[in-house]
């Protein structure tokens, strides 16, 4: 592209487009032959009028101009000019995390363990003075960067490190910084409860940074899942694999990763500076030095020519011709460009919200109709008591409380009988005494023989 001129800067080189804007390398130039050079990010003309859009993009430039610290990208200017907002900001020469690391798959060797802690280490410092820092009132930001991952991350090949792209960071203390349940962030970085949509605080940051420093010593990221609803149950639900088992080599490394990556953030550092100082101590006892100077060495032994200083960028110099030039770095402020978009994303992760929710239900349901057979099968095993218990029934002593209790059964139910007491009682002597008395009068009667006619007549 020819040099363009946009407001106060020239437009040198495009590094990137995407779907929300276009990273340019620019001149600021002023009297007297003054130059800097400085990136611009420009949102593209048809997303200016998009709310989301447009207050995530203005939220950055809002936040990065409050960070002061030299392990964050410095924003110089927030404007809009020809129709579209733009950020000014510090031009890195250097490369990503994420290109630094793929440069040395594609050399076949591994990222030294202590290399990656210590340029973990620096951008936790640098996520440490946004989560700390303080409003002109005194009260706390509250600010998260909730994107941190190696493209996010610069290494600049005078050894510096810079965390970049706040535009999905989140300030509590700064109205309209964000939307609320709204899942913001790259999947594979994103915390439990970053991607249930709770609040986030400094913990998620540190959790971002130990799937890092894991991704950057194994060479694999702890969950390596492709698939969003996959990672999503990943993260939530499983343990990564042992660092020590993948790299052995970085077995001390270990610790410090894996209670940055525990799902209860309680059990996580509680600030990044203190998961800093862990990394900081690993690299001493690893005799690495912690200079920028070390890290500069490594990037000029990784990236040869290119590393080599030259007093100034050749792209940025208005003498030199714009086809020689070099290729921009890989990976440069790429994310900052393609961020995903949030709506996109509550829906990738409400799914698993709506599985838990149907999980829920079908188990009370489950243990409604379980209820429900165990309360049927009770009230069927009583009625079947009811009809085969015997009925309890008086057991009269006399024949007359008998035919009483006979009278007042059921018809269908036939009368049981004592056979002890339906047996024959034998006579008493009294009454035998009579008996004896009638029978001898009956034998006296009949030997007297029957009475005469005349005497019959006499009588008469």
């Amino acid at each position: 592209m020819a040099e363009q001129r946009f407001g106060k800067y020239t437009l040198v080189k495009l590094l990137a487009s995407g779907g929300m804007g276009e990273i340019f390398l620019a001149r600021q130039e002023g009297p007297q032959g003054f130059q800097k050079p400085v990136v611009i990010k420009r949102i593209l003309k048809h997303l200016a009028e998009e709310p989301t859009f447009r207050e995530m993009f203005l939220n950055e430039g809002r936040l990065a101009a409050l960070l002061m610290h030299p392990n964050v990208t410095q924003i110089f200017d927030l404007g809009m000019e020809q129709g579209a907002y733009f950020l000014a900001m510090e031009f890195v020469r250097g490369h990503t995390l994420r290109a630094v690391s793929s440069r040395l798959k594609k050399a076949g060797r591994e990222f030294p363990p202590a290399y990656a802690a210590r340029i973990t280490a620096a951008a936790l410092h640098g996520l440490h003075h946004a989560h700390t820092l303080k409003g002109e009132n005194g009260e706390p930001l509250g600010i998260v960067h909730r994107d941190v991952s190696p493209d996010n991350v610069m290494v600049g090949f005078d050894g510096s490190v810079k965390v970049l792209d706040f535009g999905v960071a989140k300030a509590a203390a700064l109205a309209g910084s964000t939307l609320t349940g709204m899942v913001k962030g790259k999947h594979a970085y994103m915390s439990p409860e970053q991607l249930d949509g709770a609040a986030v605080d400094a913990r998620t940051d540190v959790w971002a940074a130990g799937v890092m420093l894991y991704e950057l010593v194994a060479g694999r990221r702890p969950f390596p899942a492709e698939e969003d609803r996959v990672l999503a149950k990943q993260i939530a639900s499983q343990e990564p694999p042992p660092l020590e088992t993948l790299a052995p080599d970085a077995a001390a490394l270990a610790p410090i990763a894996h209670r940055a990556l525990e799902k209860n953030a309680a059990r996580r550092f509680p600030t990044a500076e203190l998961m800093a100082t862990a990394l900081e101590r690993y690299c001493t006892a690893a005799q690495v030095s912690l200079t920028n100077a070390e890290t500069a060495t490594f990037m000029r032994q990784l990236f040869g020519d290119e590393a080599n200083p030259s007093g100034g960028h050749p792209a940025v110099s208005a003498k030199a011709p714009l086809a020689e030039a070099p290729e921009a770095p890989s990976g440069l402020y790429l994310s900052a460009i393609n961020p995903i978009h949030p709506t996109k994303m509550s829906q990738v992760f409400s799914g698993v919200k709506r599985l838990r929710w149907r999980a829920l239900g079908v188990g009370i349901a489950a243990a409604i109709c379980m209820l429900s057979i165990g309360f049927g099968l009770a009230m069927l095993g009583a009625r079947r008591t009811e009809i085969t218990a015997p009925r309890s029934t008086p057991s009269p002593r006399c024949p007359s409380l008998i035919h009483r209790h006979r009278s007042t059964r059921r018809p269908s139910t036939p009368a049981r009988r004592c056979p002890a007491k339906n047996r024959p009682r034998p006579p008493s002597p009294r009454r035998l005494q009579r008996y004896a008395a009638r029978a001898a009068r009956s034998t006296c009667a009949s030997s007297r023989g029957p009475r005469s006619s005349k005497a019959a007549a006499a009588t008469g």
